[in-house]
């Protein structure tokens, strides 16, 4: 202790230095003015101060007015004979003022002394204390709990934070057993089993649930330490992980989840699949993964548009979800797919249950705002263990079961065969031959005359594709069309149709049509309208040298979109004919709006139509409704006279069929046409 000793009374000074002489732990130091004390303010520091005070020579409370200018720390004690105290309110709280009886000299020494002796003690305890206040306030002021507990994990005291995160005030706490606080079950043992870990290692952290007053689990980061003290404490401290955990599960959840209909995705699918198959083989039971997709889904997109498809398909995914058993996941894989993976099943009939479910529930109407419209699915099905023994051999297997599906009529569930794979192997190699095909010129087109029923003269042409297949001979359209229509090789397929006759017929004569068949996609989703304007330009034929023939099929699908783009092409001068007609349903009530020039009937009609009164009944009242909305008629498929003299008498306008002419090469076609007196270049 470093002490400085004011005073003008020398016997005073004497007598201190004598009985405090040897005490090693104590430094003096002595002044007698102001100006002594600041003097040496300026070059040293105390820990105390001692002011005897003796007016007028030294007057305590001016001196240490004028000490303060120094802005000293310390405490001072003022020694003062004076019965009535001074006041130091208003110059430094850290003055204590100590009255002195008139005693003699070593009396009063000795007073002092233990006067000393007292402020020694305050003073060691304040500066001991300072770090203590200094914890305190950090104790109090943390964001993270903090929990003190004896060696018997009983609570001690709690600061703030953690009564706010666990809703616990710590007079509710104190003397509580921790373990009431935690639930031993989602924690492995709770509080004791961290605690034995601590006082093994000295230290424990890890993840732990903390019960909340309101019974919720809170998630923390527990830090637990033993204090080497003489009671053994724990002190506890951890932080509150509700928000990070819930961002996690967050971003977890859009890691496995799609975010339209919140069906787990394919990654979440592998996971299940993968845990499933490894049940059912440690076990020997089955499990079925069933691939289901929505047939013609394009359609909705395309003409009620994707926020209607968005509703659409989540009506899709609850109407899965409805029928399937509570142990069963259903999957949105992409756009209109959906697997659903079945982890248990006694028999492969149990499959076929839930297929059949699913199909019929995805059949029913769906609303789409004022509209009702009528989706149907397919689906294929593979069952653990016949079809695969890995994960993305039973998806591979679905996923052709269910394009079997397809092929075989759409609406319904088929299950997967060792044939499929053959039958795959066989579509993939087809698929390329076609688009080396396309990409080769190595198509050819065949025409076929259409006649005029009363004057018997050749005055158009319809246009067929054939493949000549270096392996398999001579392909209708019947053969590869369709494979083109779900490979998406249509469009292209149908540009190489266009551009082809536009540059066989440039020397066809003025008023001569040659009619090209168009698919559904390519009018539909292809830019036709482009093609075939840049098609004429470049070989520089009339606009009327062409016509296009669509099927019913189209019109059922979307009559609005194609109405729209038929009147757009028939202003370039463009015809159309409905080809089929009879053979659909819903273009009857849009007939009235379509820009068509005719309707050509199919063979169904025709044929043995001379046997069969019903037959020419119909042929002639759909002639009959043709002329008054003036169109023309032709009658396709035309094998026998008779055939042709029953239509000649229903008033048809023109025929074509096998009887006229078979579809021929360009050639041949050509020499037929200049038998019949057309004059080609």
């Amino acid at each position: 202790m470093n002490l400085l000793y004011v005073s003008r009374n020398e016997d005073s000074q004497k007598a201190l230095l004598q009985r405090m002489h040897g005490m090693k732990h104590v430094t003096i130091t002595l002044a007698c003015s102001a100006a002594e004390v600041k003097a040496l303010l300026k070059t040293s520091s105390f820990d105390l101060v001692v002011i005897e005070h003796l007016p007028p020579l030294l007057d305590a409370r001016q001196l240490w007015k004028s000490v303060l200018q120094h802005a000293v720390d310390f405490p001072c004690v003022v020694l003062t004979a004076e019965r009535d105290q001074l006041s130091f309110s208003d110059v430094d709280e850290n003055i204590m003022v100590y009255h002195l009886a008139s005693r003699a000299s070593d009396e009063a020494c000795l007073d002092l002394l233990l006067l000393l002796e007292y402020v020694w003690r305050c003073f060691v305890y304040r500066v001991n204390t300072k770090p203590l206040q200094v914890l305190e306030k950090v104790f109090d002021a943390t964001c993270e709990a903090i929990m003190i507990m004896d060696s018997q994990c009983c609570i001690e005291t709690v600061n703030p934070a953690f009564s706010v995160i666990t809703g616990y005030r710590n007079d509710e706490l104190i003397g509580v057993h921790v373990d009431q606080l935690c639930y031993p079950h989602d924690n492995d043992g709770g509080f004791a089993r961290v605690c034995d870990m601590c006082r093994g290692d000295g230290c424990w952290e890890g993840e732990f649930l903390v019960a909340h007053k309101s019974q919720k689990r809170v998630p923390v980061w527990l830090s637990l330490t033993l204090l080497h003290d003489e009671g053994g404490r724990f002190v506890a401290m951890f932080t509150d992980m509700s928000k990070r955990k819930a961002k996690e599960n967050e971003i977890w959840h859009q890691a496995n989840f799609d975010p339209l209909t919140d069906l787990p995705n394919r990654i979440l699918l592998i996971d299940r699949a993968e845990e499933a198959l490894r049940r059912a083989r440690r076990e020997e039971t089955s499990l079925a993964i069933i691939f289901v997709d929505l047939d013609h889904f394009k359609f909705i997109n395309d003409h009620f548009g994707h926020a209607l498809g968005d509703d659409v398909l989540i009506e899709v995914a609850n109407r899965i979800s409805s029928v399937l058993r509570d142990s069963d996941t259903v999957v949105r894989l992409a756009g209109d797919e959906f697997i659903v993976l079945m982890p248990f099943i006694h028999k492969t009939k149990d499959a076929a249950k839930v297929a059949e479910k699913i199909v019929l529930a995805l059949a029913k109407p769906y609303s789409l705002g004022e509209k009702c419209v009528y989706l149907s699915a397919s689906a294929g099905i593979a069952v653990f263990p016949g079809d695969g023994d890995s994960v993305d051999t039973l998806l591979s297997h679905a996923d052709m079961a269910m394009y079997q599906a397809k092929d075989c009529g759409r609406n319904q569930f088929v299950f997967f065969d060792g044939d499929m794979n053959r039958r795959l192997e066989s579509r993939k190699k087809m698929e390329h031959a076609l688009q080396l095909a396309i990409e080769k010129n190595q198509l050819q087109l065949f025409y076929q005359p259409i006649f005029h029923v009363k004057s018997g003269s050749m005055i158009a042409a319809e246009v067929f594709i054939r493949w000549p297949h270096p392996e398999l001979g001579m392909l209708l359209p019947a053969d590869f069309v369709p494979l083109a229509e779900d490979s998406g090789q249509i469009v292209a397929l149908g540009e190489w149709v266009v551009k082809t006759v536009c540059s066989q017929i440039q020397g066809f004569p003025e008023g001569f049509k040659v009619y090209v068949n168009v698919s559904p996609v390519q009018m539909l989703h292809g830019d036709l309208q482009h093609l075939l304007k840049a098609s004429l330009m470049r070989y520089q034929l009339p606009e009327q040298a062409l016509g296009l023939e669509i099927t019913e099929q189209v019109m059922g699908e979307s009559p609005q979109v194609v109405i729209q783009k038929m009147h757009k092409m028939k202003a370039m001068g463009l015809s159309f004919w409905i080809d089929d007609f009879g053979t659909g349903f819903s273009s009857m009530r849009y007939l009235k709006d379509m820009p068509v020039d005719g309707l050509k009937l199919d063979r169904e009609f025709i044929a043995d139509i001379d046997a069969d009164e019903n037959k020419t009944v119909l042929v002639k009242a759909m002639v009959e409704m043709a002329h008054h909305l003036n169109l023309g008629v032709v009658a396709e498929g035309v094998e026998t006279e008779a055939e042709l003299a029953v239509l000649k008498h229903c008033g048809c306008d023109y025929v074509q069929g096998f009887l006229l002419g078979r579809p021929m090469p360009l050639v041949n076609f050509l020499a037929s046409a200049a038998d019949e007196g057309v004059d080609f270049q």
